[in-house]
């Protein structure tokens, strides 16, 4: 390949690597009343969560053996050494006629359960019809996540149950009256 060509080549992966990290917003789920939070990485099928910069849970929109279901993992380093992987799908339980979409979420494990995680949970999930809060609802809890107007809320839109699944499980960070808000980090 001549240098002629290499440059054009080099360019067009280098926009390339660039449009696809602008798709990826990372911000900040705060509790309303707190400065603390948890890095979460939205992109259009796909929220990652971190704890001291490396991810703790993945969840896609898609589940590769039910493509009705969300799919995640979640790992840790285990007792001695060795990884405790978990898995989730996430797989719709129904819609209520108060706009509230039901999820059903079964947890496999290849070790010890991390952080108290159930093995089967369920939760609920709205939207404010302007779009912009974001209502969980999970045994014995609820939540609300205050969604900025712009391409957060955009991103949250298309798949609001997996926001909702970091809230139902606790992977967000204590909010003792159970706000939240999205920021930009």
């Amino acid at each position: 390949m001549s240098i002629g060509m290499r440059m054009p080549l080099a360019a067009a992966l280098a926009l390339c690597a660039c449009a696809s990290s602008q798709r990826t917003l990372v911000l900040d789920l705060r509790p309303l009343h707190g400065a603390a939070g948890r890095e979460v990485r939205v992109d259009p099928d796909e929220v990652r969560v971190y704890n001291r910069d490396r991810p703790i849970l993945t969840l896609w929109a898609r589940s590769p053996e039910d493509p009705r279901c969300a799919a995640g993992a979640m790992e840790e380093p285990g007792d001695f050494g060795g990884p405790t992987s978990i898995g989730m799908k996430l797989c719709p339980a129904g819609t209520g006629q108060d706009g509230w979409a039901s999820w059903h979420v079964d947890v496999s494990s290849s070790g010890r359960s991390l952080r108290s995680l159930p093995m089967k949970f369920d939760y609920e999930v709205a939207l404010a019809p302007d779009g912009s809060e974001l209502f969980v609802r999970y045994p014995g809890s609820a939540a609300q996540v205050s969604l900025p107007p712009g391409p957060i809320a955009e991103a949250v839109k298309q798949h609001p149950e997996l926001l909702g699944a970091v809230v139902a499980a606790n992977l967000a960070p204590l909010a003792p009256d159970g706000r939240y808000r999205l920021v930009r980090r």
